[in-house]
């Protein structure tokens, strides 16, 4: 099951999820980017620069991030730290979501 709470995210552990972005200009309207620009939700135990990924997602703007089973079973329940960054084409990259919450939290079915 997926639960957001304000920025933070729940997830069982092992589950499916999708989250999806609608992302605006300074105007408030739809930000379109191009073909080549991707978003990347990144997740860690720990906020240290040196400490490898719990995992990472990386999709085509516009397309919802999947987040696999594969991507947590293997996980320790508890607080982790996620952000979402949007990697343009042009090279420019913008924090869309910044550092939050990913809680994994237990299942009953294995």
């Amino acid at each position: 099951m997926l639960r957001f709470e304000d920025n933070d995210i729940y997830l069982t552990r092992g589950d499916t999820a999708y989250i999806g972005l609608e992302l605006t200009d300074n105007e408030g309207e739809p930000f379109e980017g191009t073909l080549d620009d991707t978003v990347t939700l990144s997740v860690k135990k720990q906020i240290d620069e040196t400490e490898d990924y719990a995992f990472q997602v990386s999709v085509p703007l516009g397309v919802n991030i999947k987040i696999l089973p594969e991507h947590t079973k293997g996980l320790e329940y508890g607080r982790y730290y996620y952000d979402i960054q949007l990697n343009m084409a042009n090279g420019d990259v913008f924090t869309i979501v910044e550092k939050a919450v990913f809680n994994i939290t237990q299942e009953v079915t294995l």
